[in-house]
């Protein structure tokens, strides 16, 4: 016999699982690592998940589902 519940998956913890991830910046949710995605171009895209350590507002803290979508022009 077989298990193959999904519940059983173990992810790194800086796994890119939107499920972790608030709407908005900060707040308790994890620092992904980067992602990528492929503009209207057709060009592959590096997107950090966390903001820079000298942005104003939230410095060097994670994005959230919104700004990453905005960044990738989704939102």
């Amino acid at each position: 016999m077989v298990d193959n519940s999904q519940g059983h998956g173990i992810y790194a913890s800086d796994a890119l699982l939107t499920r972790d991830m608030n709407f908005n910046p900060a707040g308790s949710q994890p620092r992904l690592r980067e992602g990528w995605f492929i503009n209207i171009s057709g060009e592959k895209v590096t997107q950090d998940m966390n903001f820079p350590a000298d942005h104003p507002k939230f410095p060097d803290k994670p994005k959230g589902m919104k700004q990453i979508l905005t960044e990738r022009g989704l939102y």
